[in-house]
């Protein structure tokens, strides 16, 4: 089984976040990743828009992934 780097994991998770449903169903949403070009606003405003209005968003990584 071949390995993913961190920042092709990164990538991948970014490209398919908006469409899955735990952007919906997520009470808390924890972001521990590097800051790279490929993850920059990895949340975004669709994002946002689809989370409920009382998620609590802990983000470990920088600032720039939101």
């Amino acid at each position: 089984m071949k390995r993913l780097g961190l920042c092709a994991f990164c990538a991948i998770f970014s490209k398919i976040l908006s469409s899955l449903i735990f952007l919906k169903k997520s009470d808390i949403i924890s972001l521990h990743v590097p800051y790279n070009s490929e993850n920059y606003h990895m949340l975004g405003s669709d994002e946002f828009k689809k989370m409920k209005e009382s998620v609590f968003i802990v983000n470990t990584a920088r600032g720039e992934l939101i």
